[in-house]
């Protein structure tokens, strides 16, 4: 499964001008509809991490050669 978030050309992240890259695959997509999917039914906000910071389903194979991994992915459904 692919499901990344990555932040590209961090230096410009660093100006206010940053631009977060979601890679997804199939399974990955699935996955990400299932948890919102979750979150439109529950409520609230999740929480997504790589599995190095405990959690899933954020995959840690960066796509993008010179982005930077995230980690740590918050969605809040207001």
């Amino acid at each position: 499964m692919i499901f990344t978030v990555e932040i590209k050309d961090v230096d410009k992240a660093l100006l206010g001008m940053a631009e977060v890259e979601i890679y997804l695959d199939q399974q990955g997509l699935q996955d990400l509809l299932t948890q919102l999917g979750f979150l439109k039914s529950h409520g609230d906000h999740m929480h997504l991490f790589t599995e190095c910071w405990g959690g899933c389903p954020l995959t840690e194979v960066k796509q993008g050669r010179s982005n930077v991994l995230i980690h740590h992915l918050r969605i809040t459904y207001l």
